[in-house]
C-alpha cells in the first residue's frame, strides 16, 4: 500500500510540473533582450555575457610546447582517412537520414506552433525618415506588416494584446520601435511534441530497413536463379 501511494505522489508531481509554463521575455529596443524562465528560474538568452577572464597576479613565464611524440601515428591515421574515398552509397544514406529527421521536426514544429500563447505584447513604433514623403511611405509599409502578422498570429495563436501605436513622426526623422512581448507553451506539450518527432523517426527508420531488407532479398533469389 505504501508503495502505491509513493508511485501516485510521483504522477501528481510530475503531472504538477508538465502542466507548468515555459516563458520566453522578449523586449525589441535599442537592444534585444531575450529571457527564458521557467518557475523563479531565468536565464538570459541575448545579449550573451562572456565573462571576462580573471587578471593573473605576477609575471609568469608562458607555458613551454611540449613535444607530442604520440600524435605522430594519430596525424598517420587521420592522413590515410582523408586519402579514403567517401562511398555514395554512405552519403546518400546521410541525406536520407537528415530529410527523414527534418521532415519529422517540422510536422512536430507546426503542432507547437499552434499552442504559442502570445501575452502581454505591447507594440509602440514611431516611424521617421529624411522626408515627408519616405516618412509616409515607411509609415504605411511598417503598419501594414505589423497589422497583417498580428492577424496571423491571433488566428493561428493565442494572442493577447496590451497596447499596439505605430504613428508616423514627420520632426525628428528617425525610428523609434519599442516592442515587448511573452511567449508561453505548456511543459506538456513540449514533451509530447519531442515524443511525437522521434516516434515518426523511428518509424520511417523502421521502415526504410524493411525495404533495404525487402531488396537484398530479391537480389539474392536472383541470383540464386541465375546459378
Amino acid at each position: 500500500m505504501t508503495a502505491l501511494w509513493i508511485l501516485l505522489g510521483i504522477l501528481a508531481l510530475l503531472g504538477a510540473v508538465l502542466s507548468l509554463d515555459l516563458t520566453l521575455s522578449v523586449e525589441i529596443r535599442e537592444q534585444v533582450r531575450i529571457t527564458a524562465g521557467f518557475l523563479w528560474f531565468r536565464f538570459q538568452l541575448l545579449p550573451f555575457q562572456k565573462k571576462e577572464p580573471k587578471a593573473e597576479k605576477g609575471n609568469k613565464k608562458p607555458p613551454r610546447e611540449k613535444k607530442r611524440k604520440r600524435d605522430a601515428p594519430l596525424e598517420e591515421k587521420a592522413a590515410e582517412l582523408e586519402k579514403e574515398p567517401v562511398g555514395e552509397k554512405t552519403f546518400g544514406e546521410t541525406v536520407e537520414l537528415v530529410l527523414l529527421l527534418v521532415r519529422s521536426a517540422l510536422l512536430g514544429l507546426e503542432d507547437i506552433l499552434t499552442h504559442l500563447r502570445f501575452t502581454r505584447m505591447r507594440i509602440a513604433i514611431s516611424v521617421g525618415m529624411d522626408s515627408a514623403d519616405q516618412t509616409a511611405l515607411a509609415y504605411g509599409g511598417i503598419s501594414a506588416g505589423v497589422y497583417n502578422l498580428l492577424a496571423v498570429l491571433d488566428k493561428g495563436c493565442v494572442l493577447r494584446l496590451k497596447s499596439v501605436d505605430v504613428a508616423a513622426d514627420f520632426v525628428s526623422g528617425e525610428t523609434v520601435y519599442d516592442i515587448s512581448f511573452r511567449v508561453r507553451l505548456r511543459l506538456a506539450r513540449i514533451v509530447w511534441d519531442v515524443l511525437r518527432i522521434c516516434g515518426k523517426f523511428l518509424a520511417g527508420m523502421i521502415k526504410k530497413l524493411r525495404a533495404v531488407s525487402k531488396g537484398r532479398g530479391k537480389t539474392k533469389q536472383k541470383r540464386g536463379h541465375l546459378v
